[in-house]
């Protein structure tokens, strides 16, 4: 197993490839030079065990290396003379791999990830859009793609996204048609031939120029070209197309191209699956010697060219190479390669897990995240004994990074795994081509005795050729070695693995990477062998030691490895020293606080001592990870599953006193100083000079002269580090002063280092490199209330309390229980493992031994260790005493011991505050604290209608706002906002490329700038734009780009320009301009180039004079006329000419004046910043450099035009041009330097979304007064109150206590100081102020309007935030360490509007209507056991009083007046009102939800109240009473399950196919049946089932758990054809491990990956609907749908029309008028709908109807988010659900995780829809139904009347559902699929499609989800229309976008008037796409598409609005939003 770990082995490999590298590059020639090389050497000198000198390198940010030596000869090849000849000279250097495999570079370690890449070959795939390709992946030549149109029944190469016909290919390269008739039959043949020979010359043109990139002179060049390409300069893997063609190819032969089209036409006809290009057998491994030659081959042209170019002139070969000459490129390899990275190096698991991973991502691979299909991100088959299922993250890339199972090694680029060989009894390493062609059995199906393998059984579970069955022993070729080898390192950490489901045990993994090292660390009690034969060593024995030194192997002078013993002789901090037995002597070196890269250390302590005798494998030493050799990452605790006054809710824990102290762990601490020698005064007593009295004299003592601290010295919270003095930067005074007289002194600025850690830190070394001084500090961390710890089976928990040891439950032998953890945890995530474990560690504890588990042993997990613990007369559940009280629970309850870690995620990393007065250069607030207003939580504030608080986050907290602050804190009235910077500098951007930008009330319209208004605005010409400022010192420069008079200096805000040499086209506009002039692109730039001439002109002139002969009056009109009368396929360019020709006329420019320049304008400084970053460097804006290029061109050309000849006129021109198109930010410049710099539109959207200048600071904002924390539990918190940490309180309501100190008469100066100095004044003030004021919390993603919700802040101690039990739900929360932010509002405006939105104020979501606060959990159970019937008392009292003193129980029945009473009954019932009470009732989870809605509804004030009343009563229940989980739930007896088997599996296993499956579920699901009645009242899951505190979808994991999963399915999702028939209470075998953790792959992608596609999803879905508000009372619309009385859709609607008798037009369906409807026998009825709103805009209240709450909305509330919200936070919910099931296959099946991919194609609506239905286009009959060529089927539709026949072609993979005979209309199905809106609108009508779509949403929803919302979220994304006809007075244009209901209503006005109507057609739009249809130019700057919205809206000179119905832009610019009508 080591073998697989040395560090050295690839080392060498990584020295021999570099040295075959650097000798491929020579000899070197150039002109009549040429260097060769003679000798290299690589001398590694360097010991891999040499800890020390590893870390000094660290500390001195060296690099450990090894120097590359080479000589060379430098030969005249004229002559033959040797130039020069060197000896051996440093060419380079190559970093040396270190034990933790890593590099160190600069001081940092660096590790290069695993490659797997896909193997070239050919592949048949089906893309997304269900299109069938042929991939060539080609390892030389060009890729191309190969399809098959099974409409067409075409076969087409493309390239380039081009089509071509492949039959003319194959016929130009010489395939006979007898050879394609042959592959493809005559018929097909006949087909494909026709008409291709009229297209051949141009096509096969074509692929020559796109395949040689040159022009053909005739077309036989083609014919050879192409022949000879093919042929020579193509190559694909030939064991590749061996699987995937059934035969080997080197090229891309002919015969290949024919087999590839006749495999595509099998796949097409159904009788060929598609290939797996995801399949390990079309993979390799590329570690990192292969990389660094991939790399190398990147980067040996560059180098050559480096090496030629000194090579021609110089006489030495020490000028030509140098060390840097090999050694740059390696260096960029490790530290800046794109699978280079930093790693965490958190523990030793960490280390190892990162070195062993692998990825596709990166160069030569997949080149981006958007590339990863889910198919990818599946497990696949073939991955089986390779990589680790379970070892990828939880996060984005998932199924992306996965890590290699233990024992795999690679030869070349093939991955290997061991297995044994059936027959010999031998161990062979087979590659997964190999493994996938053999019968492998799994690893718990054999014995081996002296290489003797014997089958357990004549049947064996086997994998072949990827699937899953049971075959004859004989069969077997292989077993996978060990169940150890089909995992990673950390899984096989996880004891008890086959009872932990498999998410579940991956998440165990990855938090024992998390692990930190523990100050009294201890090994686990419970460990996992790892030596299967001996069971001597567990892996807890190997990950411990493995970085632990030792002897090891030692290389004799033979070269022979040899395994040697010594003696130690010496032994330091440093090293041991060892003589060897060959008397040979050696020193290992020893960890010494050896830094790690983030906080963590290695450090080691020895473990012999001098005169020990120590064997060759010995540790010598252990570390702080071990205990001894064993890994110690945490503490063996005692614990008990039960709940602790509600404290341990969800996944949170309580702890003692005691176990936080065992829970201690230390770090190393870097402190860095940055300084500048010539202005940094490193003097202690000049600094006390300067300031006195800020180091007191304790302080003082622990710094040396320099100011830094004393190794060794102690240093307490808030003490400073170092202290020194710094020049300041000088006012303009100030520097007037110092040129006249250079002794003049000014102040330094004071720099203090402080100790910010919560714990004092040791300084244990501090070191000085160049400008670098770095502090190393030691520091001890007790565990905190809102840290994280976890155990090894996912089981991680947020510490919600520590109590003292006195408080906790204590044992019957008196002492304290350490953690508790809540039984909840356990059933649904089907962790059993931890349960088991905290068995076996009692037994550990008993025996005083380590307990060893044998992963899949075969044994029943439960009933071994439970038997163990009857023979050893362990009780499980004890009877436990609280501490508090000395009262005895009442029931027993589970103990034992568990082991717990302590992970990274500590409550302070991820804690941060922040007040005011720190902004960036975008004036934006900055800090670790600021929390960001994003889109996301907008849209939650607008479904608020929180207008108040969105306003002031905008203008007030969103931006600095200093003197606003100033009168907010003295108590003043509040200013305006300031002026918004962001906005200011988006309008400013834009005027600089070109755009004018006009306010007319509250429009912003776009339009061209003129050069007329730059002279008005210039206060002159920069006559030296390419000069910046004169050094660091930033000294401006006269005439330059901060030249003081022009443009103010470095913060100047006025404006000046650049003359051009000439007018150029102004490139903003060059779309309009080819539009105008009727010019393409290409015809566009050959005219600019010189290439081709316009009216006799070229270059910039012809473009000018062109645009001046334009009169727009009459081409506006003559467009208009053509527009009228043009195909469908013109309309668009003419519509947009007319646009353009229309903002010329209405703006009164002419053309050339519009889209003509000469003066660019130049941006005030203050938008275009240049400042110093800490090290001195200048930081500029990409801006500036964009300038300098413009203006260096310019003034080149002006000083040598008069020399120029035109064509260098042209290039001049072309350049001038390309420098200002690439400053507006269409094109990358064309610089000098070869950097790339953003222009205007990338700067303004950003490389990435995230990144631009609208997105990062203007839809998100990071804000004022606003903090983060995790969050914990506090249950006697009120529903509508959180805690807040002091520290934070007093930073986000800073302003607020000061100005009441002031109110009090303190003078500001002494207020500011209070609160500063947190004295109890102002301690007092922030407890006041907290009062007068809630805060909202929020929790990212914000799903729906509950992700941001008001609390009454109440004052707490500590760092994390204290929240409700009851508010978890609408924040989607949980406990394992999330995170909320915090904001508090200011105005009273905003403060009364976030008391609207505290929890009891906003009690129903949209969707299902369901209630947002909820008990739950311990709570219910409570609850529900409180609320049973006990024993009859037969007592009889005249008032609770008296029975509460009669001390009865509080479930015991006694009369009370006469009614049948309990006391638990009396006070669930005292808080209800009347019609809810009842004495009787169980109050599980449904009866106590039924009772939250009727009181949410009708008696909304009380809702706190009881909900407050039922959450205490359930707590409180619960503590006294208690409950558990236990071994022996899971132990009990399996008889029921075992008869059930045995007299059903006989009969299954004669069935196939789905009836097996059917025969499988019944079967799962008459054992669930049996298991309930055993269970109910016998087993503790079942008190948890029966209370509703596990919800009933859960049932299936109780199944799992206490019986068996049943049917598993593979990765395609097809179930198995054997079930699992074990439970992991027993623990399943291999097998079944395998084959469920396909699901639990996708559970996990969905959780994942569909979590953030549904955060897309919210934001593309809103940024359509966001507009959608409530408008109007009624639009008196006649129109409605038709729902059936039946649906729970049809109550809180309007009725459409009347009824007679029964109910009249617009009446509120209630449940009242529901019964008297379906008492008249009403099956359906007509209701008011949004899809038939007649509102202009929005919805009217009576189409939307009631809102959950039972109220109508209100004027102005925005429908449009609150339901698409409602859509998108369900569906993001429920693919989170999927990650708790499992892999069993249900009943149901399919699921949410199935839609929600559905979801999104029927809201993004694609041209290409993936399984699309076939609808017929007539109305008709069928009468034929005929096979096709390609394996489909036409049908023949006879048209009726007039319609004429129609032949319509069905793919293969299409089912018809119509028959001969049968009659269709128009939009009817032919086939199955899925439906294309776009279709059935254009058949049955727009209506009809809409309601289709509802209707498919509502079926991905189950059907409970009120089809209203959907309905409102349709009509936002449907009610588009294109005009098709439009009168002249209109307004309108055809081709013109506008909605349908706009639209409607005003042609209901033309028609009062008597007008013409103007006609349209409604379609349907992506959402992602649809708002480019808008014409507000703000409005698309949402969608990220900044530049068509620049450059069409500015053509068109349309307007954006800030005060309309978008609310986006609105709260973003407009200082007055929220105070119109709407926004």
């Amino acid at each position: 197993m080591e073998s697989s770990l040395r560090h050295y082995e690839q080392n060498k490999l990584i020295q021999q490839t570099v040295e075959s590298i650097i000798k491929k590059q020579f000899p070197v020639e150039t002109g009549n030079r040429r260097l060769e090389i003679e000798e290299l050497t690589i001398k590694d000198e360097l010991s891999g065990d040499d800890f020390p000198t590893q870390k000094e390198t660290k500390l001195s940010r060296k690099t450990w290396q090894v120097p590359i030596n080479a000589s060379f000869k430098l030969i005249d090849t004229d002559t033959g003379r040797v130039i020069d000849k060197s000896k051996a000279i440093q060419i380079g250097y190559i970093p040396k791999i270190t034990n933790r495999f890593t590099a160190i570079i600069e001081g940092n370690e660096y590790q290069t990830t695993n490659q797997i890449r896909r193997k070239s070959g050919v592949y048949a795939r089906v893309k997304a859009n269900g299109e069938l390709e042929n991939e060539f992946n080609l390892a030389q030549g060009f890729n191309f793609k190969m399809q098959l149109d099974p409409i067409s029944q075409l076969f087409y190469i493309i390239l380039d996204n081009r089509k071509y016909r492949l039959w003319t290919l194959l016929h130009v390269l010489g395939v006979s048609d007898e050879a394609i008739e042959k592959e493809w039959g005559a018929e097909l043949l006949l087909k494909n031939k026709k008409g291709a020979l009229n297209t051949e010359v141009s096509e096969m043109t074509n692929i020559f120029k796109k395949l040689l990139k040159k022009d053909p002179k005739d077309y036989n060049e083609v014919m050879k070209g192409l022949n000879q390409y093919f042929k020579e300069y193509t190559k694909v893997d030939p064991e590749t197309t061996k699987i995937t063609l059934g035969k080997s190819f080197e090229h891309v032969t002919p015969e290949l191209l024919l087999t590839s089209a006749t495999k595509l036409l099998n796949i097409e006809k159904g009788n060929t699956p598609p290939d797996d290009r995801d399949s390990l057998l079309f993979k390799q491994l590329f570690g990192v010697d292969d990389l660094l030659i991939a790399h190398f081959d990147k980067q040996k042209d560059p180098i050559l060219r480096k090496i030629k170019r000194s090579l021609g002139h110089k006489e030495k070969v020490r000028e030509i190479v140098s060390s840097g000459t090999f050694g740059k490129s390696i260096k960029k390899f490790f530290t800046d390669g794109d699978l280079s990275a930093t790693p965490p190096q958190t523990n030793p698991v960490t280390i190892i897990a990162d070195w062993r991973k692998t990825t596709p991502m990166g160069t030569g691979g997949i080149g981006s995240m958007h590339a990863i299909t889910l198919e990818t991100r599946d497990i696949h088959p073939s991955q089986l004994g390779f990589l680790d299922p379970t070892a990828t993250p939880e996060s984005g890339k998932v199924g992306v990074t996965v890590g290699m199972a233990m024992s795999v090694k690679k030869e070349g680029k093939n991955i290997k795994t061991p297995v044994i060989n059936a027959k010999t009894g031998r161990t062979i390493n087979l590659t997964p081509t190999q493994m996938w062609d053999s019968y492998v059995g799994f690893p718990d199906q054999y014995t081996i005795k002296d290489k003797v393998v014997k089958a357990k059984s004549a049947q064996v579970k086997v994998m072949y050729k990827g699937e899953a069955d049971t075959v004859s022993s004989s069969k077997v070729d292989y077993y996978i070695m060990h169940a150890n080898t089909m995992f990673s390192y950390p899984t096989n950490l996880v004891p008890f693995i086959n009872s932990v489901q498999g998410n579940r045990a991956a998440t165990g993994g990855r938090m024992i990477q998390q692990a930190l090292g523990l100050d009294d660390k201890e090994a686990p009690l419970v460990q996992v062998n790892a030596d299967v034969l001996s069971g001597e060593r567990t892996f807890e024995d190997f990950l411990g030691n493995y970085l632990n030194p030792r002897i090891d192997l030692t290389v004799d002078e033979d070269g022979k490895e040899k395994r040697l013993g010594g003696e130690v002789t010496k032994i330091t901090k440093d090293y041991i020293n060892i003589t060897l037995e060959n008397g040979k002597k050696i020193k290992k070196g020893l960890y010494n606080n050896f830094p790690l890269n983030q906080d963590g250390f290695l450090h080691s302590k020895a473990t012999v001592k001098v005169g020990d005798k120590v064997k060759w494998d010995t540790p010598l030493a252990e570390n702080n990870y071990s205990s001894g050799r064993t890994l110690s990452l945490g503490k063996n605790l005692t614990v008990a599953y039960m709940p602790w006054k509600g404290y341990n809710f969800e996944d949170g824990a309580v702890i003692t006193e005691s176990a936080s102290k065992k829970l201690t762990h230390s770090s190393m601490h870097k402190k860095n100083i940055f300084f500048t020698p010539s202005k940094t005064t490193f003097d202690i007593d000049k600094f006390i000079a300067w300031y006195p009295g800020l180091l007191t004299g304790e302080n003082k003592a622990k710094l040396d002269k320099e100011g830094l601290p004393k190794i060794g010295e102690t240093f307490q919270p808030k003490d400073v580090l170092a202290a020194y003095l710094e020049e300041r930067e000088l006012s303009e005074e100030e520097k007037i002063i110092r040129k006249i007289s250079k002794a003049a002194r000014f102040p330094l600025a004071k720099k203090l280092v402080e100790w910010d850690e919560e714990e004092a830190g040791t300084v244990i070394d501090i070191r000085k490199n160049g400008r670098h001084i770095d502090i190393y500090l030691k520091a001890s961390h007790p565990f905190k209330e809102g840290d994280k710890l976890s155990g090894r089976y996912g089981n991680k928990s947020i510490v919600t309390k520590i109590i003292p040891d006195s408080e906790a439950p204590h044992r019957p032998d008196g002492t304290a229980v350490d953690i508790m953890i809540n039984p909840h945890g356990v059933p649904g995530r089907m962790n059993i493992g931890q349960i088991l474990e905290t068995a076996a560690g009692k037994i550990a504890k008993k025996t005083g031994k380590r307990y060893v588990v044998n992963s899949f042993s075969g044994e029943d997990n439960a009933d071994k260790v439970l038997k163990e613990m009857k023979e050893l007369k362990i009780e499980p559940n004890e009877t436990l005493t609280d501490g508090a009280k000395g009262d005895k629970f009442e029931k027993p309850i589970f103990v034992g011991h568990q082991y717990f870690m302590k992970l990274r995620h500590i409550v302070k990393k991820k804690a941060g505050e922040h007040s005011f007065g720190n902004y960036d250069i975008n004036e934006t607030p900055v800090g670790k604290g600021a929390q960001k207003l994003d889109p996301m939580l907008s849209h939650s504030l607008l479904a608020h209608g929180a207008k108040a608080n969105l306003y002031e986050m905008s203008a007030y907290k969103g931006r600095a706002n200093e003197e606003y602050w100033t009168n907010l804190s003295l108590g003043l009235p509040a200013p305006p906002p300031s002026d918004n910077f962001v906005f200011n500098k988006m309008i400013n951007y834009m005027k600089s490329a070109g755009v004018n930008v006009k306010k007319e009330g509250n429009k912003f319209r776009i339009f061209p700038l003129t050069d007329t208004q730059v002279k008005e605005w210039s206060t002159g010409e920069l006559k030296d734009p390419g000069a910046l400022l004169v050094g660091k010192n930033l000294a401006e420069r006269k005439g330059g780009l901060f030249d003081r008079e022009m443009t103010g200096g470095l913060r100047g805000e006025k404006w000046s320009h650049i003359k051009l040499i000439k007018k150029i086209p102004n490139p903003m506009y060059e779309l309009a301009i080819t539009k105008l002039l009727g010019l393409t692109e290409n015809k566009f730039n050959k005219i600019l180039d010189g290439s081709l001439e316009l009216d006799g002109k070229t270059g910039v002139e012809a473009i000018h004079a062109a645009l001046k002969g334009i009169d727009v009056k009459k081409e506006l009109k003559k467009t208009k006329a053509e527009l009228k009368d043009a195909s469908d396929s013109a309309v668009n360019g003419l519509n947009k000419k007319a646009r353009y020709l229309k903002a010329l006329k209405d703006l009164d420019y002419t053309a050339d004046e519009a889209y003509m320049t000469q003066y660019l304008p130049v941006l005030p400084p203050i938008f275009r910043p240049v400042y110093p970053l800490p090290s001195g460097d200048l930081m500029k804006s990409d801006l500036n450099e964009h300038y300098r290029d413009i203006g260096v061109i310019n003034n080149n050309y002006k000083a040598i035009k008069d020399k120029l000849g035109k064509e260098e006129q042209l290039e001049y021109d072309q350049s001038i041009y390309k420098a200002v198109k690439a400053y507006q930010g269409f094109i990358d410049p064309i610089s000098f330097s070869g950097k790339k710099y953003k222009g205007v539109i990338k700067e303004l959207s950003g490389t990435q979304v995230k990144h631009g200048l609208i997105h990062s600071s203007t839809w998100s904002k990071r804000q004022d007064l606003s903090a983060r924390s995790t969050i914990t539990v506090e249950p006697d918190l009120g529903i509508d109150e959180v805690g807040l940490p002091e520290t934070m309180a007093k930073e986000i309501f800073k302003p607020f206590m000061i100005q009441k100190l002031v109110s009090q008469g303190i003078p500001s100066f002494k207020a500011n100081a209070e609160v500063q100095d947190f004295t109890p004044t102002a301690r007092q003030a922030l407890v006041a102020v907290m009062e007068e004021r809630p805060v909202l919390l929020n929790r990212a993603p914000s799903l729906h309007k509950h992700g941001i919700q008001a609390f009454r802040p109440l004052l707490i101690k500590g760092k994390a935030m204290q929240l409700n039990p009851i508010i978890f739900s609408g924040f989607n929360a949980d406990l394992d360490g999330d995170t909320m932010a915090v904001h508090t509002p200011i105005s009273q405006e905003a403060v009364t509007e976030a008391y609207g939105l505290l929890p009891s104020k906003i009690i129903f979501k949209h969707g299902d209507n369901g209630v947002v606060p909820e008990i739950s959990q311990e709570y219910i159970v409570g609850m529900y056991f409180l609320s049973k019937l006990g024993k009859n008392t037969k007592k009889e009292f005249s008032s609770i009083t008296e029975a509460k003193a009669a001390k009865l129980h509080p479930t015991d029945v006694f009369l009370l007046n006469g009614q049948k009473m309990t006391i638990g009954q009396f006070e669930i019932n005292k808080v209800l009102p009347k019609e809810l009470k009842d004495y009787s009732r169980e109050m599980d989870k449904k009866a106590i939800n039924k009772i939250f809605t009727i009181i949410g509804k009708k008696y909304k004030a009380d809702f706190a109240k009881v909900a407050t009343r039922f959450k205490e009563l359930g707590n409180q229940y619960s503590h006294k009473r208690s409950f558990t989980i236990s071994i022996t739930d899971f132990a009990q007896d399996k008889s029921y399950r075992d008869k059930i088997v045995k007299e059903e599996m006989p009969k299954i296993k004669k069935l196939k196919g789905d009836k097996r499956s059917a025969a499988i579920l019944a079967m799962t699901d008459k054992i669930e049946k049996a298991q309930d009645k055993v269970s109910i009242g016998k087993n503790n899951i079942y008190d948890m089932l029966d209370a509703g505190s596990i919800s009933g979808g859960k049932r299936g994991s109780v199944r799992q758990i206490l019986s068996m999963p049943g049917l598993l399915a593979n990765v395609k999702g097809v179930p198995l054809k054997n079930p699992v028939l074990k439970s992991y209470g027993e623990g399943i075998d291999t097998s079944a491990y395998w084959n469920h953790l396909y699901a639990v792959r996708k559970g996990t992608v969905d959780r994942s990956v569909n979590t953030a596609d549904s955060g897309a999803l919210d934001k593309a879905l809103i940024g359509v609907t966001r507009r959608l508000l409530i408008t109007t009372e009624d639009c008196k619309t006649n129109k409605g749908i038709y729902v059936d009385v039946n649906s729970n859709d049809i109550l809180d609607r309007h009725l459409a029309s009347s009824i007679k008798g029964v109910a009249k037009k617009n009446d509120l369906v209630d449940s009242a008028l529901l019964l008297k409807l379906k008492s008249a026998g009403l099956k359906k009825i007509e209701v008011r709908s949004a899809l038939t709103c007649d509102a202009a805009s929005g919805v009217c209240q009576l189409c939307y109807g009631l809102l959950p709450n039972g109220q109508l909305p209100k004027i102005g509330e925005n429908v449009g988010v609150l339901e698409s919200q409602a859509i998108t936070e369900r569906s993001t919910q429920l693919t989170m659900r999927t990650f708790h099931t499992g892999g069993a296959v249900t009943a149901g099946g399919g699921g949410v995780t199935e839609g929600f991919p559905r979801l999104v194609q029927l809201l993004e609506v694609p041209k290409k829809l993936k399984g699309k239905a076939t609808l017929s286009s007539v109305k008709g009959t069928v009468k034929a139904i005929t096979k096709n060529l390609v394996g489909g089927y036409d049908i023949r539709i006879e048209g009726y009347g007039t319609e004429n026949d129609k032949t319509f072609t069905i793919p293969s993979t299409r089912k018809i559902v119509v028959k001969l005979g049968d009659r269709v209309t128009p939009g009817d199905r032919l086939t199955d699929g899925a439906i294309k809106p776009q279709e059935l609108g254009d058949y049955k009508g727009h209506l009809a499609a809409q309601q289709y779509i509802v209707d498919e949403i509502d079926k991905i929803y189950g059907g409970d989800f009120h089809k209203k919302g959907i309905e409102v979220v349709l009509r936002g994304v449907s009610d588009n229309a294109e005009i098709i006809k439009a009168p002249d007075n209109s307004g309108y244009l055809r081709g013109d976008k506008a909605s349908i209901s706009s639209l409607d209503a005003l042609n209901k006005d033309r028609r009062k008037e008597g007008l013409d109507t103007i006609k349209y057609k409604p379609y349907f739009k992506s959402i992602e796409t649809l708002n480019v249809d808008s014409e507000d130019w703000l409005t698309r700057f949402y969608t990220n598409r900044i530049k068509s919205a620049i450059q069409e809206g500015a053509s068109k000179a349309v307007y954006g609005d800030i005060a309309g119905k978008d609310p986006i832009p609105a709260y973003a610019y407009g200082d007055e939003f929220g105070k119109g009508d709407f926004y």
